[in-house]
């Protein structure tokens, strides 16, 4: 027969290594995302949004609305009460000060049975890999548009 003491080793073991797997995949994860509660109190950030936000550890705990310049773009707190309002994931487009383009995507994170949000989860993807990708897509459509266009010229002429 396993003992209740055994069990709760077991799972205090599990829980010890599912938060330290946690803790190192934020402090070593290349994309910004942040941690809110949902009071709006920040949580937690990976290093990438401390940069892109210029974040510290002082900074947590605090009301976003409190360091929402840092946010860099006007509808930030604004989204987070629609999504609360919702219940539901929010991807926009937006712009922050030094002109550079993010998918924002605010997801909304549940209580264990699932009544109530208690917090979110704000992910910014960088969208100009995909932008410079587009922006060379449609040179090569267009150099690939103007060599047909050429080919037909000349074979229009070779057949004359």
């Amino acid at each position: 027969m396993i003992s209740t003491h055994k069990i709760q080793e077991d799972t205090m073991r599990n829980s010890s290594i599912q938060n330290n797997f946690l803790k190192q995949y934020f402090e070593n994860s290349i994309v910004p995302q942040l941690f809110i509660d949902a009071e709006l109190y920040l949580k937690d950030f990976t290093p990438a949004a401390g940069k892109l936000f210029e974040l510290k550890k002082e900074h947590l705990e605090r009301n976003i609305c409190g360091i929402k310049e840092k946010m860099k773009h006007s509808s930030f707190i604004e989204n987070i009460r629609g999504v609360l309002i919702t219940e539901t994931v929010l991807k926009k487009e937006i712009k922050i000060n030094d002109e550079r383009r993010f998918l924002k995507c605010i997801q909304p994170c549940f209580s264990e049975n699932e009544e109530v949000i208690n917090g979110f989860i704000v992910t910014f993807i960088e969208l100009e890999v995909q932008s410079s990708l587009l922006e060379e897509n449609s040179r090569l459509e267009l150099e690939n548009q103007e060599l047909k266009e050429f080919l037909y010229r000349e074979l229009t002429r070779a057949g004359k």
